[in-house]
């Protein structure tokens, strides 16, 4: 509870306030959470929610699953013994074992196979960023489930349903190191790493694909601002929906409203412009911002490619092709994009205006490794025809909170500068 006596006469404008005591009540909701009430001046009343958050310190703790298992030594009864792998119902026991022991770990089983000498499975994590601690965990639990003849585990990891690298683990040298201070490094050296290709038909058996529906409900705070020194920061919230046709297909579509922050509409130019008229589409409604298809596929050991196609943003709609080259254990890549673009009415969400562009991109992503810090750089051609370059810096905390920046240059930019 506060209370306070103000000795200014007036609170910003030329009416004395009724009275010169302020009062206030705040309540904390939740962690990150504050709700305050409050009366200014005997005329003013209102009600503020307070949202607050450290970017290193998760709301909760992460979910990693059950403690790690231990890694159990490889039995030296039945190492010769091979004939469970022509067995159904020895295979089909070690599926069922293995997909319970990976679940423990939030780990997905996608894809399985055996051998009297060789274990292969294709796993995904809840938590993606971390491809060290999947893998980690996947050899513990196969050191467990595994049959004593089994001296190989091959590992294919998967990311937004694509394959990534494969891992190929001799079982026995890396057990060996289990209790060994050093046994992190030790195993990388035993480990071989290839680049995994996309699926085979050579699988035993394979998780059936997941299709349907899912949202989410996600709040943005946004601060453009150009080199006139002006703020515009708004408050919006974004509901996306998306369908999964298969594993490296969907639709998806993003409505959006703002919440806060100015939402005065701009009269549309004369002639559609390419950037600068962002202001004449609807701010004070509920707007369809996207609304496309999405395919993508790992076409070799080091290349992926991707499709999209629809409204591709709130101002455009088109096709758009992209490739990208991530050599294997390299901690950058190179990618390709070439984009037709139309550009969209004001109003109708589904109309289109007398403006198309074509741009096209060569990209760099580098992942720092430091603090989360990724950059990326964009040169090519924009949507007004001229040439330039992006350079966007971002950075990922460990409670999923990304903060991130660009700045670009081209001709015009250039030629206006000079002026």
């Amino acid at each position: 509870l506060a209370a306070e006596y103000s000795s200014a006469a007036t609170y910003g404008t030329d009416t004395a306030p009724e009275s010169r005591f302020n009062f206030a009540a705040k309540y904390r909701v939740a962690d990150g959470l504050d709700v305050i009430a409050f009366n200014r001046g005997g005329d003013t009343t209102g009600l503020t929610l307070s949202f607050f958050a450290n970017p290193h310190s998760p709301p909760s703790p992460p979910d990693y699953g059950n403690v790690a298992p231990l890694i159990e030594p490889r039995s030296e009864k039945g190492r010769d013994s091979i004939e469970w792998a022509s067995d159904e119902t020895e295979v089909t026991s070690l599926l069922a074992g293995t997909i319970e022991a990976l679940n423990d770990q939030s780990i997905e089983l996608i894809h399985f196979a055996a051998t009297g000498r060789k274990l292969r499975v294709g796993v995904t994590a809840l938590d993606p960023s971390s491809v060290t601690r999947l893998t980690g965990r996947t050899v513990r639990v196969l050191s467990r489930v595994s049959p004593a003849s089994v001296t190989t585990f091959e590992i294919t990891t998967y990311l937004g349903g694509l394959p990534t690298k494969t891992f190929i683990v001799p079982r026995e040298q890396v057990v060996a190191l289990a209790d060994q201070p050093l046994r992190g490094l030790q195993s990388l050296e035993l480990i071989s790493l290839n680049d995994a290709m996309p699926d085979a038909d050579d699988w035993n058996w394979s998780l059936p694909t997941k299709g349907g529906f899912s949202w989410n409900l996600t709040p943005a705070i946004s601060i453009p601002f150009d080199t006139t020194g002006g703020l515009d920061p708004v408050l919006g919230i974004y509901a996306t929906g998306r369908y999964d046709w298969s594993a490296t297909t969907y639709f998806s579509g993003t409505l959006s409203y703002l919440i806060a922050g100015n939402k005065t509409i701009s009269a549309p130019p004369a002639e559609p412009t390419p950037r600068s008229d962002s202001g004449s589409y609807d701010r004070d409604s509920i707007s369809l911002d996207r609304l496309y298809g999405a395919f993508s596929r790992k076409v070799s050991k080091t290349s992926y490619a991707g499709l999209t196609f629809g409204l591709l943003e709130r101002g455009y709609r088109g096709i758009s092709a992209e490739t990208l080259w991530m050599p294997d254990g390299k901690s950058w890549a190179i990618g390709a994009e070439l984009t037709y673009a139309q550009k969209r009415d004001y109003e109708d969400p589904f109309g289109s205006l007398d403006f198309e562009a074509v741009t096209g991109f060569l990209s760099v992503y580098w992942d720092t490794s430091y603090k989360g810090l990724s950059a990326q750089v964009d040169v090519g051609q924009y949507l007004a025809g001229d040439l330039g370059a992006t350079l966007a810096l971002s950075r990922s905390f460990p409670n999923g909170w990304a903060v991130s920046a660009f700045t670009t240059i081209t001709e015009d930019n250039r030629r206006e500068a000079l002026k």
